[in-house]
């Protein structure tokens, strides 16, 4: 063996590749797709542990590290001691200490369980599998040491349900950050769980499922202010979903760890936190990505007044309701806030906008711009003009989204704008832009070679009006060589042109 392989944390790089986590991430049918290969991934996993005893911890580590539920780990009792009848797990007997070998063995290796978007166990062969409601009572009675069952668990998501009674599923789980779905929440027993280990938690997200019904249950409510005052350590704050009161906002404010915030305002909140003594001398120092719903851009800019952080590069703003919001003017204030030259993701997202041609150019200085999402849009003014504007001033442009669905009019850009955004971007892998395809460039109008967007694998042209779709996949071939799928819905008929494949129509849609 070489000596390399003697590394431990080379080891575990490696074996980092072999599996990533299923769990910490959306799971898209794309992902679905490739669930036989994550299956022999575990397996490899598997073999790799038995191989030698070099390999055995960092490939058990990468094994055990993401799981979708606590079961494989209750199944690691002994065979005699649980049972699986219509698809439900059951203690068949009395546990012993001892029992718990094999457990306490494979649990400190567990840093993510039970994402709330991957919930099944396909990626054990056990889909679907329910525990029987007397199984988390005897684990947590018979474990042989107190505290948590996963004592080095970075990241999993809990209900407001888990709260209940005796709240033992989270007593078993809770480690260094928690993710909390709330709507019908039992503050009391989340507020006394949490204080056990608000000295090391780094995250806390609460949403509702329904956005109405969590504003009804959460608003007024002290018990969830109450929440805010130990978490010194938070890194990551989600509130998204609750209406935050001009107190809660400056609890917020003191904590001067805070890098990720997802917030929910509106103008009245602001414009008394804005007022008040509180608020001054405050205003997230650290924060590096933010993440705002308001119905109001001016609740928006009032925000920003307020963070202080010199480290700010994603915003992305949601627009909640039907109110009319002048993007320009938006820009033109981030652009007056200095944000030029640290904003590398930017997102207006959720509602219906309206692009003009001039709309992005308060945003020309903002060279460092990776990522630009704003969407969906009712139509666009932009022109082949402003598109080459946009692709001179953002040239490490990695992912454009302008999702436009309207088929009323044809826009005013052309394959010309497009081939701007390659001739001038090198970088972009994700575009999504609505364009007038009916005409193709001839060669002498491209003025010579093609430009070869050698690294975009992703385009949706959302509904470009097309004349011939055979002649847009070959202008298209010559433009993307490499690119992996192209998507266009024209006309009510959905086309999809990959690069394994020709294109496909189907006029039912």
């Amino acid at each position: 063996m070489h000596n390399c392989l003697l590394v431990q944390e080379l080891l575990s790089d490696i074996f980092r590749h072999i599996f990533c986590n299923p769990y910490s991430g959306y799971r898209t049918e794309a992902d679905r797709s490739n669930l036989h290969h994550d299956k022999i991934a575990l397996g490899t996993l598997a073999g790799l542990a038995r191989t030698c005893k070099t390999f055995h911890e960092p490939a058990l580590n990468r094994l055990w590290r993401a799981l979708p539920s606590l079961i494989p780990l209750i199944q690691c009792l002994p065979p005699d001691a649980w049972a699986i009848s219509e698809s439900t797990l059951s203690v068949t007997k009395s546990i012993e200490t001892s029992d718990f070998k094999r457990i306490l063995f494979y649990s400190p290796r567990v840093r993510v369980i039970g994402q709330e978007y991957s919930t099944t166990l396909d990626y054990w062969d056990t889909e679907t599998l329910r525990m029987n409601t007397q199984v988390l009572p005897v684990i947590w009675s018979r474990k042989p040491n107190p505290g948590p069952l996963l004592p080095n668990l970075l990241d999993f998501c809990l209900s407001s349900s888990d709260f209940v009674d005796a709240a033992i599923y989270p007593r078993l789980l809770v480690g260094l950050k928690l993710h909390s779905a709330a709507p019908q929440t039992p503050w009391d027993n989340i507020t006394a769980v949490l204080n056990e280990v608000v000295p090391q938690l780094s995250s806390f997200i609460v949403f509702a499922e329904d956005l109405d019904e969590g504003f009804k249950i959460l608003e007024g409510s002290q018990k969830a202010l109450k929440l805010f005052l130990p978490f010194h350590t938070l890194e990551k704050l989600g509130i998204s979903r609750i209406p935050v009161t001009p107190q809660a906002l400056t609890l917020v404010t003191e904590l001067s760890n805070l890098r990720i915030l997802e917030i929910a305002i509106a103008d009245r909140a602001m414009q008394i936190f804005t007022l008040s003594q509180a608020s001054r001398g405050k205003g997230f120092f650290a924060l590096s990505n933010l993440r705002v719903f308001s119905k109001s851009l001016t609740a928006c800019q009032m925000l920003l007044e307020q963070v202080k952080s010199k480290s700010l590069y994603g915003l992305e703003v949601f627009r909640r309701g039907h109110h009319q919001w002048d993007l320009k003017s938006f820009f033109r204030f981030l652009c007056d806030r200095d944000l030029g030259q640290r904003l590398v993701l930017l997102g207006v997202l959720e509602e219906v906008f309206h692009l003009c041609s001039d709309t992005f150019e308060p945003l020309a200085s903002f060279g460092e711009l990776v990522d630009v999402q704003i969407e969906p849009c009712s139509s666009t003014g932009l022109t082949d003009a402003s598109l080459l504007k946009m692709a001179k001033s953002w040239p490490k442009l990695y992912k454009l989204s302008l999702y436009e669905a309207t088929m009323d009019e044809d826009p005013k850009t052309t394959f010309f704008g497009f081939q701007s955004l390659i001739a001038y971007c090198p970088q972009p892998t994700y575009l999504t832009l609505r364009i007038n395809a009916k005409t193709i460039p001839s060669f002498s109008q491209c003025g010579g070679d093609y430009p070869v967007g050698e690294t975009l694998q992703n385009v949706h042209m959302c509904t470009s009006p097309i004349a011939s779709a055979e002649a847009v996949s070959a202008h298209l071939t010559l433009l993307l060589p490499n690119t992996l799928s192209i998507r266009c819905l024209n006309l009510g008929r959905f086309s999809i042109w990959t690069r394994v494949q020709e294109p496909i129509t189907d006029d039912g849609l």
